[in-house]
């Protein structure tokens, strides 16, 4: 390198390099990233240049308060927040290396598994909450009590060895005779025995009696179903044969649920008639005859027309000649004025007896302007044929209102025969008299009565 005129200033934005003043550039330099070419200010100028825009220092490491990252890496996180995220999981691997709780059943990390050395050993069968080291002092512990069982071996095997040749020695020249002393005394062929315990496998012979091996208590395909009470001497097969066979008839009596719920109430309660299955109400009709038939042996005015008209007969058969009650109650006059005409409170059908019909003042009539008003009930022929005509304002709250003395009293002396009436199809209204509308007053009217024709009714009306 020639570092003659290094005083001097290199050429602005120069690619020579044969001095030093070319390797250190000018000031006028431009940002450059050029390999080989640019001078250490061009360089300079391009780090300061990036380091300035959308790859800042700040930007890439981050700031103390930068929130831990999490997950997997990506590129728009801080080398603040990787650093955090690092040292946050890095002491959670660090916990993982501590020993768990002792005797702990959790089974989510490594040490878990391997355990405490306080771990108390397992017992019993394994399961899946015990540690190796658990398991470790199970087998240790059992160990020794094997050890205590077995004896202690000597010291030098030699020793042992020796022992045993003695016991060996000892063997009496016939070995047939020691073998069997020490071990029992198998079978003269052992092939024998394996095809005992093969014959044990083998199904027994069908409905056997006994009760000496596991295939006795099974069965074979071929056993009786079994009968009444269970017993000492039936196989499970048999049982089993009993229950479908005890399950079949009662389902041939119950029919099958939800298939025909007709069919089963027939076979339940017995058959009435020839039902169709249909549905319940075809089964009805179906039965229509039988149920007629029933109806109009018992009920005196029944036809066997059908169930409704029989019912209907039934019931005139079970009200003829019993008082019955009904009640109606007025429109309340100050929501809707009773005007100067006949408003229906009962209507009749047939011929009744009307025993007794009388009201109790719920709220105090009020007459309209002029107070000239007047109430009665009857019917339309006869409008004060059962209360007679009485002022409107005499009708005061709890006052009773009937035929006798024709007027409002707070109790009446019941005459005989002299509130009854027959009537015949009509209605019975509360009659309005004179020339304004009653302003105000509710009344609630009761009716004692029978019927006399034959389905003769008396209902309240609607309001008119």
């Amino acid at each position: 390198m020639n570092y003659t005129n290094v005083s001097e200033v290199a050429v602005t934005d120069t690619t020579a390099n044969l001095n030093f003043i070319d390797v250190i550039g000018s000031k006028a330099d431009a940002s450059s990233a050029g390999v080989g070419t640019a001078s250490v200010v061009a360089l300079l100028r391009n780090i300061i240049a990036n380091l300035s825009t959308d790859t800042d220092v700040a930007a890439l490491i981050g700031a103390l308060n930068t929130a831990a990252a999490s997950g997997a890496v990506d590129n728009a996180t801080t080398v603040m927040g990787y650093i955090k995220q690092l040292v946050t999981e890095l002491q959670v691997v660090d916990g993982y290396h501590d020993v768990p709780t002792a005797d702990v059943a959790t089974n989510v990390t490594s040490r878990d598994v391997i355990g405490n050395k306080t771990d108390a050993a397992a017992a019993g069968a394994v399961s899946a909450v015990e540690s190796l080291m658990a398991y470790a002092k199970q087998l240790v512990t059992e160990g020794i009590a094997r050890d205590t069982l077995l004896g202690t071996p000597a010291a030098d095997v030699s020793a042992d060895i020796a022992a045993l040749k003695v016991v060996a020695d000892t063997i009496a020249t016939d070995t047939t005779t020691d073998i069997p002393a020490l071990l029992g005394t198998p079978a003269v062929d052992v092939s024998a025995d394996i095809l005992v315990i093969d014959g044990l496998h083998d199904v027994p012979v069908a409905d056997a009696a006994t009760n000496l091996y596991m295939r006795d208590v099974v069965g074979i395909k071929t056993d009786a179903a079994a009968t009444g009470a269970v017993s000492a001497t039936e196989s499970l097969m048999a049982y089993a044969k009993q229950n479908v066979t005890e399950g079949i008839a009662r389902d041939a009596v119950l029919g099958t649920p939800a298939v025909d719920v007709s069919a089963d109430i027939s076979a339940i309660s017995g058959t009435l008639g020839a039902a169709v299955g249909a549905s319940l109400s075809a089964d009805i009709a179906a039965n229509q005859t039988d149920l007629d038939a029933i109806i109009v042996s018992t009920v005196t005015n029944a036809t066997g027309a059908d169930v409704a008209t029989d019912v209907v007969a039934l019931q005139a058969d079970v009200t003829a000649g019993v008082l019955q009650t009904t009640t109606v109650t007025t429109v309340d006059a100050s929501v809707t004025p009773w005007t100067v005409a006949a408003h229906r409170l009962f209507t009749v059908t047939g011929v009744v007896e009307i025993d007794k019909i009388f009201a109790v003042v719920d709220e105090t009539v009020v007459e309209g302007a002029g107070a000239d008003n007047t109430v009665s009930v009857g019917t339309s022929d006869d409008v004060d044929l059962m209360i007679g005509v009485t002022v409107g304002d005499a009708l005061v709250t709890n006052d009773l209102w009937s035929a006798v003395a024709g007027g409002s009293l707070s109790k009446h002396a019941l005459v005989t025969n002299a509130e009854s009436f027959l009537v015949s199809g009509t209605d019975i209204d509360i009659n309005v008299l004179g020339t304004n509308s009653i302003a105000d007053g509710t009344l609630t009217f009761y009716c004692t009565w029978k019927p006399i024709s034959a389905g003769a009714t008396l209902v309240a009306g609607a309001w008119d």
